[in-house]
């Protein structure tokens, strides 16, 4: 079947899918522990919002660490669940 692949997609016919290839380092993150870090990780996976159902609805809690008035990251078990829920819907 031929495919293009173009800034990290890969367009085939009326599809279009995440290029594989490039989804590996967005699985591979850490657990941010810093505000630094979740905006980064946010960024990464956002560049593929099209392909996670439900992404604003989930990554609402993690954008709210990002705030300016917080000090520190409030890890809870609901944005740990948010957390591995987004890298397990890009791999």
């Amino acid at each position: 079947m031929f495919g293009v692949d173009c800034l990290g997609h890969n367009i085939e016919r009326e599809q279009m899918k995440s290029e594989v290839s490039k989804i590996g380092s967005v699985g591979d993150y850490p657990k941010p522990r810093s505000k630094t870090v979740m905006r980064s990780y946010l960024g990464h996976v956002g560049y593929y919002h099209k392909f996670i159902p439900n992404y604003l609805r989930l990554s609402a809690s993690l954008s709210n660490l990002t705030k300016k008035n917080l000090k520190v990251l409030n890890w809870t078990v609901e944005r740990d669940w948010v957390f591995m829920q987004l890298k397990k819907a890009t791999l």
